[in-house]
């Protein structure tokens, strides 16, 4: 939880490239992250428990290393980020609070989660709402986190990963037969475009 592997300008790098609009960061601690994220000029939505690890969220075998309770934080919220008046808290687990954003999209994320079930619903909610091309998570090394990584990358092929931190889009590639723009995925399989015919009526 607390920002280890990823380089910290980085974010500034993607955030500066990103659309307009609002950074959300999942899993904060004691709000390290965020602050630094605030500094970028836009609005944070900082998502946790503020409580620690969340006993519902935990699974014995694969979440071993982050048990209930772990990464509390020392102030609560509040206090945590008032000098920082563009981080806005969302205090609870993401299966509460996330069902009820349902408009609200994001230009960067960076996902710092380490549960498996805490990942999952984030992939699943957060990347459908992204409007850049690029986020970044810090848990690939915990084996909760990288399952749901997994299972979730077999599943959108639109995206790649370095292996470490950071997703990135695939560019469209462009169907003249169909007039539509396709994902690598779907352009592999698309129908072979007739060869140019010389004739002439």
């Amino acid at each position: 939880m607390p920002a280890g592997p990823v380089a910290t300008h980085d974010w500034k790098r993607y955030v500066d490239a990103a659309p307009p609009g609002a950074i959300a960061e999942f899993g904060c601690f004691d709000g390290g992250s965020a602050r630094i994220l605030a500094t970028l000029g836009r609005p944070v939505f900082a998502f946790d428990t503020f409580d620690g690890i969340p006993a519902a969220d935990f699974r014995a075998g694969e979440d071993a290393e982050n048990p209930p309770g772990k990464f509390r934080p020392s102030a609560p919220p509040w206090r945590l980020f008032e000098q920082h008046p563009n981080v806005y808290p969302v205090v609870g687990r993401y299966a509460e609070t996330l069902p009820t954003l349902a408009g609200l999209r994001f230009a960067f994320v960076y996902i710092d989660c380490d549960l498996y079930e805490s990942y999952r619903q984030v992939l699943e909610y957060a990347v459908p709402r992204l409007d850049g091309d690029v986020f970044m998570c810090d848990d690939y090394g915990c084996t909760g986190a990288k399952r749901a990584v997994d299972e979730w990358l077999r599943q959108h092929p639109e995206w790649t990963f370095d292996g470490r931190s950071v997703f990135t889009r695939r560019p469209l590639v462009l169907c003249s037969k169909c007039k539509a723009t396709l994902t690598p995925a779907e352009a592999a399989v698309a129908p072979p475009q007739p060869p140019a015919s010389n004739h002439r009526a």
